[in-house]
């Protein structure tokens, strides 16, 4: 009910597209983009266009809403992502393993950036451990009937000697370390895989059969004492304040996981096409102004007190005339516009590529076709629903990266794009929760009671469209919320291709 995860609906040449959506809290909604490419690649390009339909109770306007102000209830993430493998290519030769002690040996201890090479060969180890442990157990837990006992036991064995391989590798691994002046990357790592082993073994635990649990439950019962003994912080005790517990794995976490991320850094300055613009807009004016004084002053001399006054009124109307002619420009040229740009970086000195926003107020006529026969179809009451009005916003990304076999040549060939849209301004104008029913006293009364009163709701549509090269897909989400907030999610329809010209 509260998350959407759907199959590759985009593909242009090799380039896959999947989508999933989900609530993180009352507030906010998540969407998660994953974008994978061909290895051949050195550029992609992908634009999304989520077009938000709000019911006008809500009053989201332009009057109430700028773009800046629409722009800080959105977070985007971009990052890249780990290679995801099967369990049984960390016994190759050529596997992780193989990736880590290759890494490891080619280190050396008086560069620069040894103790950063270090800690990127552990950390990129426990994130390809993270990603294939989570595609073996998620298989389990999707079809857990197809799945023999001897399948459980088996990846079962090959995660239990995948952690066992990493820990026979401590002694050399923190020796390095501390000669390199880093005295944890192997430990954090160590924890985060123990952690994470946890967790997914958690989720297949519940959607197995008694037989097939207790195969699993060796697994659980052993990390977690590895953890009592090596790392107690991360153990959590029942009925204990887990506060502690949870900020430190939030932390590991990000340390961990901060090797795919790519910084994004706000670009100063506006847009070369909006400085044309004003500068025609300025130019018009002044083109206004000259006239009048080159005209007045052929008629009444350059020393006129006629002069002076038409000079007045001509730099009057050449002000009103530049900023009206601005604003027309502006409105005429918007979609082509950014509010916002960012430049993508990995680290401090790699260019990733660049992200261009904006964030406008349309009508329904500026819809795609396909958009809006969806948002057509999605009415959960008939009635007027369709002669209705609506708010809609318009917010696109157009995402850029480059030199692709440089940024992922130490990770996958695939990024992560999630957006998080906040919903708590657009909650500023609701109605009280709940609303009295006319229920007569000559109900009857266990019934009365508990329909006297309806809780107030609002439908929110949010219809994503994804264009790669020539290929769209499109999606749409239902937001039911109240004035507390989103009070569930439903998906209209899942991340489906589009043929349109």
């Amino acid at each position: 009910m509260r998350q959407s995860d759907n199959n590759p609906a985009v593909n242009d040449t090799d380039t896959r597209v999947r989508e999933s959506v989900r609530v993180n809290s009352p507030h906010q909604i998540e969407f998660k983009e994953r974008v994978a490419f061909p290895e051949s690649a050195d550029s992609v390009r992908y634009e999304t266009e989520t077009y938000i339909f709000l019911p006008p109770a809500l009053q989201v306007t332009p009057e109430h809403f700028t773009s800046a102000t629409l722009l800080r209830s959105l977070k985007n993430y971009i990052r890249l992502r780990a290679p995801k493998l099967p369990l049984t290519a960390f016994e190759d030769n050529t596997g992780p393993f193989a990736d880590l002690d290759s890494a490891l040996k080619d280190i050396n201890v008086r560069t620069v950036n040894a103790d950063e090479d270090y800690e990127n060969a552990v950390r990129r180890f426990a994130l390809t451990y993270r990603q294939s442990v989570k595609s073996a157990l998620e298989t389990l837990a999707q079809d857990p009937d197809s799945c023999t006992t001897e399948d459980v036991r088996r990846i079962i064995g090959q995660i239990t000697g995948i952690l066992a391989a990493y820990r026979n590798r401590q002694t050399y691994l923190v020796t390095l370390g501390r000669e390199l002046g880093n005295n944890h990357a192997w430990a954090y790592c160590d924890e985060f895989m123990s952690i994470i082993t946890a967790y997914y073994l958690r989720n297949v635990y519940l959607a197995l059969d008694f037989e097939k649990q207790e195969i699993v439950l060796t697994l659980w019962e052993s990390e977690k004492q590895y953890r009592l003994k090596h790392y107690p912080l991360s153990v959590p005790g029942a009925g204990a304040d887990n506060e502690t517990l949870l900020f430190r794995w939030s932390v590991l976490k990000k340390y961990v996981s901060s090797l795919l991320f790519l910084e994004a850094k706000v670009q100063g300055g506006q847009p070369m096409l909006l400085h044309s613009l004003y500068g025609v807009a300025a130019a018009v004016s002044m083109l206004f102004a000259t006239i009048i004084a080159f005209s007045w002053q052929g008629t009444y001399g350059s020393l006129s007190m006629n002069l002076f006054w038409a000079m007045v009124i001509a730099y009057i109307f050449k002000d009103r005339i530049k900023e009206s002619l601005r604003a027309w420009l502006y409105k005429r040229f918007q979609k082509w516009i950014p509010d916002r740009r960012l430049q993508l970086e990995r680290g401090s000195y790699r260019h990733a590529g660049q992200v261009e926003e904006s964030f406008r107020f349309i009508n329904a006529e500026q819809v795609p076709e396909a958009v809006r026969k969806l948002r057509e179809s999605a009415h959960t009451i008939e009635l007027l629903s369709g002669k209705l009005p609506e708010d809609i916003l318009l917010y696109k990304k157009e995402v850029t990266l480059e030199k692709l076999r440089t940024l992922t040549q130490d990770t996958g060939n695939s990024v992560l794009d999630i957006m998080r849209l906040n919903i708590r301004d657009f909650l500023r104008y609701t109605e009280t929760l709940f609303e009295e029913l006319p229920v007569l006293e000559e109900d009857a009364a266990e019934t009365a009671a508990r329909q006297a009163f309806g809780e107030k709701i609002y439908h929110i549509y949010v219809a994503q469209r994804i264009k790669i090269g020539e290929k769209r897909a499109v999606a749409m989400q239902r937001l039911v919320i109240n004035a507390q907030g989103i009070k569930r999610l439903e998906t209209v329809q899942p991340l489906t291709t589009q043929n349109e010209d």
